[in-house]
């Protein structure tokens, strides 16, 4: 999949140059345009106006911005493989020992460019004058120019150009970024130390290693630095990282507007799906909730009906005990009649037997005296004659119905009638 970008870049005149890049597969760069603005006496931003209005950028197409810069310093320094935080960090010490001016009134950033022999990383700063920077980016953001990154050109000089000298005075007319030396950093150095002013260096120089088709490449003005700025842009994502942070939040340019209102799109869709969603859920929950109620109601009823029949069944036992209570086990009784049966005499026999509540009644027909009946009567053991014992004449004359009751010893009870 190829990615393109459009590049810009100004000179120290603030004359304006874009190249419009494609790298395809294989690491083949294409100059797919290119387009200056150059005439005439303009400010940046009036220039970046009319270039950017001219070249129409297409959303899936980044934009780089970088040129001459007042103020500004870019040198590289050895330092620990650190983390990029503690690296940041570690650099406002080598900021104070570089700088001309306090590392507060400076704006800066850095790229890794690959670690040394001795395994420190090779680390390149640019540090810009914070005022100066503010002016420059006033006039990017009065221009409407919002893009992905903006670094000095110096910053997209890769390894592959360690060996070469390059010398842009378009872009910096006094300095020549020198290469590779023995500690194995580069340096920019003013030209005020050369003889004589070095080679300049055009794009033809630059082609072979950055992998450029040749063909129609222009030969004057500021495309070399646009093209290194682009191609540094679109192979690595560090750089574009880097290129970034000296851009304010709201020049950052909003990139991919198609795919940012598709994933609006979507998560409105998303969002209804999950109302729909929700919305069910809460029917069906609803329509549990009222077919739970209706089994609550049909156990209650259920359960209602059970404490019912428990309450009738509780009646009965309670009834069933009394009752109980009331009845003599069979083998008292038996033994009752037993004794009673032993104690009467031969003349006197028994006609009816009942026993409840612990009382015991008889009667019986005797000949004979009452008071004779009532003492042998009272010598039943374990039970005493009851108060309500009464007596009767027969129709015969010769013989006498006797009530007899007798209570057990442990119930209540009065003394034996007379």
């Amino acid at each position: 999949m190829s990615k393109r970008c459009w590049a810009v870049s100004w000179d120290h005149q603030f004359r304006v140059y874009a190249v419009r890049l494609e790298e395809r597969r294989g690491g083949q760069l294409f100059m797919l345009d290119h387009r200056s603005n150059s005439a005439g006496t303009l400010a940046l931003g009036d220039r970046l106006r009319l270039l950017l209005n001219d070249i129409q950028i297409d959303e899936d197409e980044f934009l780089s911005l970088g040129g001459y810069m007042p103020e500004c310093v870019v040198f590289e320094r050895a330092m620990p493989p650190l983390p990029d935080s503690e690296l940041a960090q570690a650099l406002n010490f080598e900021l104070a020992d570089a700088l001309p001016e306090s590392p507060d009134n400076c704006v800066h950033t850095f790229i890794r460019m690959g670690n040394l022999p001795d395994g420190r990383v090779r680390v390149r700063i640019m540090a810009v004058n914070r005022a100066r920077l503010n002016a420059l980016l006033d006039e990017i953001r009065d221009s409407g120019v919002r893009p992905d990154i903006m670094l000095h050109p110096f910053m997209a000089i890769g390894p592959e150009f360690d060996r070469m000298e390059i010398y842009m005075p378009f872009v910096e007319p006094d300095c020549v970024f020198k290469p590779v030396g023995q500690s194995g950093l580069r340096e920019a150095a003013m030209l005020s130390g050369y003889a004589q002013s070095p080679a300049l260096t055009r794009l033809n120089d630059l082609a072979v290693k950055l992998n450029l088709a040749t063909g129609d490449l222009p030969l004057s003005g500021a495309y070399p630095t646009a093209v290194l700025l682009g191609a540094a842009l679109l192979r690595d994502s560090a750089f574009r990282g880097r290129g970034a942070a000296l851009l304010p939040r709201d020049m950052v340019r909003r990139r991919f507007r198609r795919y940012r209102h598709s994933i609006i799109y979507l998560g409105v869709l998303c969002l209804l799906a999950i109302a729909a969603l929700l919305v069910k859920a809460w029917v069906q929950e609803r329509d549990l909730v009222l077919e739970t109620a209706a089994k609550v109601v049909v156990v209650q009823n259920e359960l209602d009906a059970v404490r019912r029949e428990r309450a009738t069944i509780d009646r009965r036992q309670l009834i069933m005990r009394k009752f109980c209570e009331n009845i003599t086990p069979d083998a008292e009784i038996l033994g009752f009649l037993y004794r009673l049966t032993s104690a009467l005499p031969d003349n006197m026999y028994v006609t009816s037997f009942a026993c409840a509540a612990g009382k015991v009644s008889v009667t019986i027909i005797y000949a004979g005296e009452r008071i004779a009946l009532l003492d042998l009567l009272g010598t039943i053991p374990n039970y005493k004659l009851a108060e309500d014992t009464k007596t009767t004449q027969n129709a015969d004359n010769k013989t006498s119905t006797a009530q007899v009751v007798w209570i057990r010893s442990g119930a209540t009870g009065g003394a034996a009638g007379k």
